[in-house]
């Protein structure tokens, strides 16, 4: 879903800068470093939603990730 939203943006030339992060063997759910990166459902009665993902890649996910949205953040808004 992320590349479609990133397609629409390009093709309507947004101003603002853009990259999308994947990471292999992560779910949908990226915690900040430092949290538990073994959690793999939600409950959400009446369900239970499987989130995937393992446990080191999302752990190693959450750092890289976390690194860069800080860069993100401090290039953006110096």
């Amino acid at each position: 879903m992320a590349d479609q939203v990133l397609t629409s943006l390009r093709q309507a030339k947004h101003r603002y800068p853009d990259q999308h992060l994947a990471y292999a063997n992560v779910g949908h759910f990226i915690p900040l470093p430092g949290l538990p990166a073994t959690v793999h459902t939600v409950p959400s009665p009446p369900l239970e939603i499987a989130l995937g993902g393992e446990s080191e890649p999302t752990a190693a996910a959450a750092v890289d990730s976390w690194k860069r949205t800080i860069q993100f953040l401090r290039a953006t808004f110096r």
